[in-house]
């Protein structure tokens, strides 16, 4: 369902549809410890944080969850409040923050060491939030909608920038470089497009549409 990278590279987490998460070793591929159980449904999304002490992976269990990178041990509760599936999570840059991304709609940002939720959900979005990221500045949240659209967020006040509706379906959405970028991308059985925003004015930059034959 998921797989990341630690920032060293030296080590892999994968999380699967049999509820668990698994470490790995990126040199030899030999696993490393137990698998890391604690989910009660398929986990959805994982990630590391970016000094790579700890991982947070999400789950169709509505729920999210904090390891220690090193032992495999869960850290405190799970980080409850989204009423359906989690999509999507992610360390902010600097690591204080999380911010995770629904099938309940909305996107919402927790204290990643307390795991309180910070502030109210965000809400703009009409169906699942597919995928969310932060801003390589921490100053921006992105996400991705099954209704078709993009919106860009100030991380602070949890204000909607902007938003841009795709003319493709289930957008994945990445900071660019410079930071000042982001490229959407989407892609159908027939095309895949790519859109770049100006992060600065918000301004959407003309989509490219490439064939896949």
């Amino acid at each position: 369902m998921s797989v990341a990278f630690s920032p060293n590279g030296r080590h892999i987490v994968s999380a699967s549809d049999d509820y668990t998460l698994c470490l790995w070793d990126a040199e030899t591929g030999a696993q490393i410890g137990d698998l890391l159980e604690g989910h009660t449904d398929g986990v959805i999304s994982v990630a590391f944080s970016p000094d790579g002490r700890y991982i947070v992976s999400a789950a169709d269990d509505h729920t999210i969850r904090l390891w220690d990178a090193e032992t495999g041990a869960q850290i405190s509760n799970p980080l409850k409040g989204h009423t359906e599936g989690v999509n999507s999570v992610v360390f902010s840059p600097d690591g204080r923050h999380i911010v995770s991304a629904s099938q309940d709609h909305t996107l919402r940002l927790w204290n990643a060491e307390t795991g309180a939720q910070i502030g109210d959900p965000l809400e703009g979005h009409t169906n699942w939030v597919r995928t969310v990221a932060f801003s390589p500045d921490g100053r921006h949240i992105v996400s991705t909608s099954h209704d078709h659209t993009v919106c860009l967020w100030d991380a602070e006040t949890h204000i909607v920038s902007a938003s841009h509706d795709h003319y493709l379906p289930m957008p994945d959405a990445e900071p660019s470089n410079p930071d000042t970028h982001l490229t959407v991308n989407s892609t159908t059985q027939e095309y895949s497009s790519y859109m770049v925003h100006n992060c600065d004015n918000v301004s959407l930059i003309p989509p490219v549409l490439l064939s896949m034959d």
